[in-house]
């Protein structure tokens, strides 16, 4: 059975000008923007999977891409084990996209005569369109506001509309982009906790871009940390801290000689207690969630291919490439 996700050296090069115009411009945009740069990893069924990265890392084009709104450029991407481009009409049978920032709603209807409107798009119409609203608005608590007017609706009302909406079609593959974006605490909450039944019950395949590393911890099995459009770690929650102001103690194992990057780690003020030698890198790093993917961009840079991760708070020799870690490279 293949993976739920399955992408290989993925690509997506943005082209702003085209012709003689791109050729003439002195402007930063006649440049292509390689949005996506040689990404491979796989998402297992059934798994949250979670998606950390600054902004312009290329996070919601890959969300695009696997949606089939978007083509790469070079290499492949599969759902389920359908191509992405050849496959298109197969891959939105089982995909559900879910936006943080949805305004395909109609403001004057309620909750569920919209949900009615997107289950026609997908055929479910008369008594099985009403029937799979109800199991939806069931698994995600919404019975007490799905017959309000949308425009009465608080902020999580709404996420919760676009998550019962990503999920009328059946999806098996859920890809949600930021989905507790400008959510107060207790209505993100309330949204994990529904991502989570989701899996667990029903059975859906999770990818959530997010960036809170609290909401990864929370829900997900495994995350990734995309930076400049190349996936710079694949790897369990204990790959990164708890938040603003942890630390954690890593050791990189990486070939062929992990001295090239010693020295220059001397210029990042979050890196201490550096110690090297021609196979390991260990260094004690502040506030990784926003400091381990400048580290792995470095060691990229340097020429140096990650062989192991390991932290402070981890069983000692763990192998990124086992089940619940995979090399990168």
């Amino acid at each position: 059975m293949p993976p739920a996700i399955d992408v290989q050296n993925l690509r997506k090069t943005f082209y702003p000008r085209r012709g003689l115009a791109r050729w003439l411009s002195a402007s930063p945009i006649s440049h292509d923007l390689n949005v996506l740069d040689g990404l491979s990893f796989q998402v297992q069924r059934g798994e949250i999977f979670g998606l950390l990265g600054p902004n312009g890392s290329g996070k919601s084009t890959l969300l695009r891409i696997l949606a089939t709104l978007m083509h790469p450029t070079g290499g492949e991407a599969r759902v389920l084990g359908h191509d992405t481009v050849r496959d298109e009409a197969r891959v939105r049978e089982n995909v559900g996209l879910v936006l943080g920032d949805e305004r395909s709603f109609y403001w004057r209807l309620t909750g569920r005569q919209n949900l009615r409107f997107f289950a026609a798009l997908y055929g479910l119409r008369g008594r099985a369109g009403a029937r799979r609203i109800e199991e939806v608005a069931a698994l995600l608590f919404m019975g007490d506001y799905l017959d309000q007017r949308y425009d009465a609706y608080s902020t999580g009302m709404r996420q919760k509309l676009s998550l019962a909406r990503g999920l009328l079609g059946g999806a098996a593959v859920l890809l949600l982009d930021e989905p507790t974006r400008a959510l107060d605490p207790a209505a993100s909450g309330n949204l994990l906790g529904a991502i989570q039944t989701l899996s667990r019950d029903a059975g859906a395949t999770i990818m959530m871009v997010t960036h809170r590393v609290s909401e990864a911890r929370a829900v997900c099995d495994r995350i990734g940390i995309l930076s400049k459009g190349r996936l710079k770690l694949v790897s369990d929650l204990d790959a990164i801290g708890d938040g603003a102001g942890s630390a954690k103690r890593y050791t990189f194992h990486a070939a062929p000689d992990a001295r090239r990057a010693e020295k220059s780690l001397d210029g990042f003020g979050f890196a201490s207690a550096v110690q090297c030698d021609t196979t390991t890198l260990s260094l004690t790093i502040e506030e990784p969630a926003q400091n381990l993917a400048k580290v792995l961009d470095l060691l990229g840079r340097k020429g140096l291919r990650i062989l192991h991760v390991e932290s402070a708070d981890a069983p000692a020799q763990r192998r990124v490439g086992t089940d619940r870690r995979q090399e990168v490279g």
